[in-house]
């Protein structure tokens, strides 16, 4: 038998290559292979159009609070941005503002002091921005958060990371709490094991029923489940589930114990409520609890939150640059039916840089792959879809509770290394918004990714507009190809 030409098609089975060369034609059509962005034609995602807002509140280089720099929702705003790779110019600048003077946030009453909480917060920031954590501005923060960890073996407080207070004000008080404890857990674990003692303390606030406690008050543990907290929980699970195979073994079990705990709580429409007088279902805390599912695998309650996080996001009607906000409560929502009010921003920009780490992010203190800055919004917000997105192991948080205004104490700024990235046309140079702030730094945040198929599409670059444009080229091309067949054969 006479061999074939490696590029020609055999006479009998032409049929079967047209069909090959069609197929690769429209395989090779723009949008169809390779995690593209979507097409101009689709809605920007639910992470890009949060993300924008968030950029679009930061100004000289920090977000306010009632009109005050506040440095924690900084902290949690440039973490956010960083783990959903989006916005990175804004995400540089607030990290810049906070790292080249890290003490106007870790010590703001002076000399001697340490906030364990916001010492953690930027380790895990320097650590996402690529940046050595024990050299930030001549101040090593590791070593400051080691020092805040009682070493007292058999007492209550063994392992718990503590505020230490200024030298001039001894008697200022403590105001750690179990954020406090799982974000030095999971600071010190991205730099290498945390110690056991740590992890043990942050163990040992799980209540009987599976969730943490928030306040570390009455005893070393939790004893009782009406101390249970769906922020602590869900923070806990980002800090236990980063603690490396065999460093403990106590960790895993407890996972998935907080885990149930936490589809246990939530509601059935997806949300989440907070804990204490007038707990209501909100924004923070499903954002929070939605990316410790998804961590845990817990995908179609991580599905569930995360869709009814959309339901509270604003698009661009009434008001264009409200396109991406969310609101804090289906009350707030209703609320901002004319637009999100200039005096009234600190809770959106406090539900949105928690609610933006459900639709899709890696851990807080890790980067996400770096996505375009997106274009156009929504006239009508997206209700149902989300977007389903694989996290790594691991991941942080912050939280909501009252900011603390920190007077600029600490050393002149020192130069951080350049910026690697430039803001997109359009995009604001200053930065985003993000989370809390008690006075321990260690306010309630958010993380997470969640998300269904529809939204999933628009990500990926596979949405309906580019699939019709795939069968189109199919089509077309498969009868350019047999036209060319039949005029050529003898």
């Amino acid at each position: 038998m006479r061999p074939v030409s490696s590029s020609r098609c055999p006479r009998a089975p032409r049929s079967g290559c047209l069909l090959l060369a069609a197929t690769l034609l429209a395989l090779t059509a723009p949008g169809v292979l390779g995690p593209g962005r979507a097409a101009a034609d689709e809605p920007p995602g639910a992470a890009d159009r949060a993300a924008r807002w968030l950029a679009s509140q930061v100004t000289a280089g920090t977000v306010t609070t009632g009109g005050v720099p506040d440095p924690g929702l900084a902290a949690d705003v440039a973490l956010a941005l960083t783990a959903v790779g989006r916005q990175d110019a804004s995400a540089d600048a607030l990290a810049r503002g906070l790292l080249e003077r890290p003490t106007a946030y870790t010590a703001p009453s002076g000399s001697g002091q340490v906030v364990a909480g916001a010492t953690a917060k930027l380790a895990l920031l320097a650590g996402a921005r690529a940046l050595d954590p024990t050299d930030i501005a001549g101040v090593d923060l590791i070593a400051d958060l080691r020092s805040t960890m009682v070493e007292a073996a058999g007492a209550a407080d063994d392992g718990r990371f503590r505020d230490r207070p200024p030298t001039a004000v001894p008697t200022l008080a403590d105001r750690s709490n179990t954020f406090t404890q799982a974000f030095g857990v999971l600071a010190l674990t991205r730099r290498g094991p945390a110690p056991v003692a740590a992890i043990d303390h942050l163990l040992a606030q799980q209540c009987p029923g599976g969730a943490f406690r928030l306040f570390l008050t009455g005893g070393r543990g939790c004893t009782t489940d009406a101390a249970a907290d769906v922020d602590a929980t869900a923070l806990a699970v980002m800090a236990l589930d980063a603690v490396p195979a065999g460093v403990s073994t106590a960790a895993p079990p407890a996972v998935d114990r907080a885990l149930g705990a936490l589809e246990a709580r939530q509601g059935a429409d997806g949300s989440f409520t907070s804990s204490g007088p007038g707990a209501t279902a909100n924004a923070n805390s499903t954002g929070l609890a939605a990316h410790a599912l998804r961590i845990g695998g817990r995908t179609g309650a991580a599905d569930r939150a995360a869709a009814w996080l959309q339901t509270l996001q604003l698009g661009c009607s009434p008001v264009a640059g409200d396109d991406g906000a969310v609101a804090f409560s289906p009350g707030a929502l209703a609320a901002a039916a004319g637009g999100v009010p200039s005096t009234g921003r600190d809770p959106f920009r406090r539900a949105t840089s928690q609610a933006i780490l459900a639709f899709d992010a890696a851990p807080l203190g890790t980067a996400g792959p770096a996505v375009a800055n997106a274009t156009g919004c929504l006239t009508t917000p997206t209700s149902t879809s989300t977007t389903t997105t694989s996290v790594p192991p691991g991941g942080a948080t912050s939280t909501t509770l009252p900011p603390t205004s920190l007077p600029p104490t600490g050393p002149p700024p020192t130069s951080l290394p350049a910026p690697t990235t430039t803001a997109s046309a359009g995009t604001p140079a200053a930065v985003l918004g993000a989370t809390e702030t008690s006075g321990n730094g260690a306010g309630r945040s958010t993380t997470g990714s969640g998300t269904s198929s529809a939204r999933a599409l628009a990500l990926t670059g596979r949405g309906p507009s580019t699939v019709a444009a795939a069968a189109l080229w199919f089509v077309v091309g498969g009868s350019l190809l047999l036209i060319a067949t039949r005029r050529r054969r003898p």
